[in-house]
């Protein structure tokens, strides 16, 4: 014990201070420890249920991704179907037209033609109306030169 005397140790000292580590422990452990649990209790279940949000939000949001990709994938399909119909509706229309256009032009040309032929009947009775009377006139000179 000398040894420890001769280095400065005071069993007193040690004393006093060994009841005082033990009297602040037992007040810690009485009063601040279990409201320092409590708040890390707490934390812990805020965490937790942090955590839980977080994998709830991340299945919702997959979810609605799938959801997004559905929606898209029936709006493109949609889509595609619109224009098919519409290309089909187009052609028809195409091809309406198309033998619209024929038959007015056939009738068209035939109009043409059938006016065409009465316009000549015409000219060719009027050049007869015409021959009819030079002729009629022509005999009516040499009968009168005779």
């Amino acid at each position: 014990m000398d040894i420890l005397n001769n280095i400065g140790f005071d069993w007193q000292v040690a004393l006093v201070n060994f009841v005082n580590f033990i009297l602040i422990f037992w007040i810690l452990k009485k009063f601040v420890f279990p409201k320092i649990s409590e708040v890390l209790s707490e934390r812990k279940k805020v965490i937790e249920k942090g955590l839980q949000d977080s994998k709830k939000a991340e299945a919702k949001l997959e979810e609605v991704e799938i959801d997004r990709k559905n929606i898209l994938k029936e709006a493109k399909d949609e889509a595609s179907d619109y224009m098919q119909k519409t290309k089909t509706f187009a052609k028809e229309q195409e091809s309406e037209i198309i033998e619209k256009a024929k038959n007015q032009a056939s009738k068209i040309l035939e109009s043409s033609k059938n006016s065409g032929v009465e316009e000549k009947k015409q000219i060719i009775d009027s050049a007869k109306e015409d021959i009819a009377k030079m002729i009629v006139l022509g005999a009516e000179k040499v009968l009168a030169e005779k």
